[in-house]
């Protein structure tokens, strides 16, 4: 009897904590299909916060192209950060056949504080959401979401970026021709002053 008992109590243990981790993985995946929609219902991107640094980048790997969304340098306390990337084709539904990067959403959720980190301790100095695509170019929506250390204030920011393969390679072509445009300036400057001698 004592067996049947013992045996009884810990299958409701075993169905009661499968039911825990599937009642979570659902209210991760509504939190995530309510902050893909809420990307795409969104009219106001910008480019930059006045809180931290971001940037979009595209690299090239084993073929791929892989485009990653990195936030660093905070100007504030960051808690239980949460961050999603999608890729701009113009839809204004969720796709379901892709799943765009995030952070703090299926997987813990990380903070940053100014001017320190703590890797450990879940303080990183900076968070990185990336994924794959088909095209050198690609326009990123963002959302950034956070709260203070007491969690009683939430924040949230929208960003539209581009990330390409060929942006450091224009800047520096750009750098290069402005280079060479104040070298010729200045040798056109030194010709005159000479024939004015």
């Amino acid at each position: 009897m004592l067996k049947k008992i013992t045996l009884m109590l810990l299958v409701i243990l075993l169905v009661s904590c499968q039911s825990s981790t599937v009642n979570s993985d659902e209210v991760n995946l509504q939190k995530y299909e309510a902050y893909y929609q809420s990307i795409l219902d969104s009219d106001s991107f910008q480019e930059k916060s006045e809180y931290f640094s971001i940037e979009a980048v595209m690299n090239m790997v084993e073929g791929a192209y892989r485009f990653s969304v990195i936030i660093d340098e905070p100007l504030v306390a960051m808690y239980n950060i949460e961050m999603m990337a999608i890729i701009d084709d113009g839809s204004v539904s969720v796709n379901y056949d892709t799943v765009m990067p995030a952070s703090g959403i299926f997987d813990r959720s990380y903070n940053m504080l100014p001017y320190q980190s703590n890797e450990t301790s879940g303080f990183p100095s900076g968070i990185i959401v990336d994924g794959l695509c088909d095209n050198s170019r690609v326009t990123l929506l963002i959302l950034v979401a956070w709260k203070n250390e007491t969690s009683t204030e939430s924040f949230r920011q929208f960003f539209r970026l581009v990330a390409d393969v060929d942006t450091k390679v224009e800047v520096d072509k750009k750098e290069e021709t402005d280079n060479t445009a104040e070298t010729d300036n200045t040798v056109e400057t030194d010709n005159k002053t000479n024939a004015q001698q």
